[in-house]
């Protein structure tokens, strides 16, 4: 290898000045940013830099603010040599750590058969204790282990902390006998999103769990999400109701389990409670709610804001109706509901009911919509909806489902844990199961000539989705082009 090109080993002295500034001033700092962003390792980060000498000088400090330390292995060394050194500490924006059972040294994966619990150790609580040193830590990510109660109190110093995510592990939220004497001067948590993957919350069983929550923790919580592929939705749902009446601020909540029985009837094997958690103290500023329609219809009375609402599983028409029947109509502006079978009534009762709707999704499992319904009875119902901008009304994405999980398409998807792929395998094989006729596709021109249709009916409307991974979209010149999964977020 040349001593002036690709990445300089840590003993080969840097390019002179000049050739570095002639180089890198050819890369504009969003490359920068994208290129520090992928690496996982000091070692590589330190290579790179000693590309340059100068890099302060190139204006690269922003990208150098946004540099990510992941360290999922057990001995955290990388963390460890970050917390020595005083001006290191102040540079991680987001970090992901591993407790518990952990997997070989250097390894990035996480073991993910472990016991979603275990008995941590001295080193594990320093190391959380010494988090608290981290100023400028932005998102923090813990998987596997055990969270004690006062794992908090150095989190509690990380007052510029915004996302908290907990998953695989067991999380303690009962106080600590001495929590009010601590006297740390800093009483709640600064995060404003808090999520829950696979998490199971302890509580003190010999007393009431609300009662040992630690309440001041949450106050500024805005968004949260509970969240499993391994238990039933009504297992999901009591354990964010241990947490629900303690968020005074929340505006966005998600909680989604499995569901007891999936399409096609066929029985999911998961854990459910005998007694279904009640709901109680939902905040009144919640604006936002995804899960299922049971939880829905206990929320709904108790959030007067509520503007958004989507469901995570298939229901009956007939349960269609009564949702939306429920719903406030002069705050709601956006519903979205998975049908297993198509009904022209839904639509019909939810466009004369929520007049205000700015984006409406149906989908459906089985049925088809005739050529004439599209043509003549949807536009004349869009007269209701003046203010709808996004209308998806299309079969459910089995087609996709198939492609997450077949091992040739897998790579063009992107998976951020195994567990997003073990829950579109699930949902794949329990729709294979069902062996009913499919929805016929809507062929690419058809559904331009109906989005056409639609636009001259609702002048609103900019966004049309007939068919699974296609959208139609208004463009700037008037007429309507279809993008394809490839060119849009999958």
């Amino acid at each position: 290898m040349s001593k002036h090109s690709g990445i300089y080993p840590s003993k080969t002295l840097p390019p002179p000045l000049a050739m570095v500034t002639a180089t890198a001033t050819l890369l504009p700092n969003e490359l920068w940013l994208s290129i520090f962003t992928h690496i996982d390792d000091i070692p590589t980060i330190k290579n790179v830099l000693l590309t340059s000498q100068h890099f302060h000088a190139l204006g690269l400090d922003a990208t150098l603010r946004n540099l990510v330390w992941r360290t999922p292995e057990k001995t955290h060394k990388r963390l460890a040599d970050l917390l020595h050194c005083p001006e290191k500490r102040r540079l991680p924006r987001e970090l992901f750590m591993a407790l518990g059972t952990g997997t070989a040294p250097n390894s990035t994966l996480v073991d993910w058969d472990a016991p979603a619990t275990s008995i941590p150790d001295l080193q594990e609580a320093m190391r959380i204790r010494c988090l608290g040193t981290l100023a400028n830590l932005r998102s923090l990510t813990i998987t596997g282990g055990t969270i004690l109660p006062h794992y908090f109190d150095a989190l509690r110093q990380l007052r510029r902390l915004d996302l908290l995510r907990l998953q695989h592990c067991g999380v303690f939220i009962c106080a600590p006998a001495d929590d009010l004497s601590l006297g740390l001067g800093e009483p709640d948590l600064t995060i404003t999103s808090l999520a829950l993957h696979n998490v199971v919350l302890c509580t003190d069983s010999n007393s009431d769990p609300a009662a040992d929550t630690t309440t001041h923790l949450w106050q500024r919580v805005r968004d949260f999400e509970v969240f499993s592929t391994i238990d039933a939705n009504l297992f999901v749902e009591t354990q964010a109701a241990h947490l629900l009446p303690h968020l005074p601020a929340l505006e966005r909540l998600r909680v989604w389990g499995l569901p007891t029985v999936g399409p096609g009837d066929t029985p999911v094997h998961a854990w459910v409670p005998l007694d279904p958690a009640p709901l109680g103290g939902v905040a009144p500023t919640l604006r936002a709610f995804s899960g299922t329609r049971r939880m829905a219809l206990e929320i709904i009375p108790q959030a007067p804001s509520l503007e958004e609402i989507c469901l995570q599983e298939e229901i009956s028409a007939a349960r269609a109706l009564e949702l939306v029947e429920s719903l406030n109509p002069e705050t709601m502006r956006k519903v979205e509901i998975p049908l297993r079978d198509w009904d022209a009534s839904v639509l019909q009762r939810t466009a004369q009911m929520l007049p205000k709707l700015e984006s409406l999704s149906l989908l459906y499992r089985f049925g088809d919509l005739s050529s004439e319904y599209l043509t003549n009875t949807l536009p004349s119902l869009l007269a209701y909806l003046p203010a709808l901008r996004i209308i998806r009304i299309c079969p459910f994405d089995d087609l996709g489902a198939y492609a997450r999980v077949h091992p040739i398409l897998r790579s063009r998807y992107r998976f951020r844990t195994y567990d997003d792929y073990m829950f579109a395998l699930l949902a794949w094989r329990t729709v294979s199961a069902s062996g009913q006729r499919r929805p016929t596709p809507i062929p690419d021109s058809e559904a331009l000539r109906y989005a056409d249709i639609w636009g001259r009916a609702n002048a609103a409307l900019g966004t049309v989705v007939l068919g699974p991974r296609k959208e139609c979209v208004r463009s700037a010149e008037g007429g309507w082009v279809v993008k394809d999964a490839d060119e849009w977020d999958v």
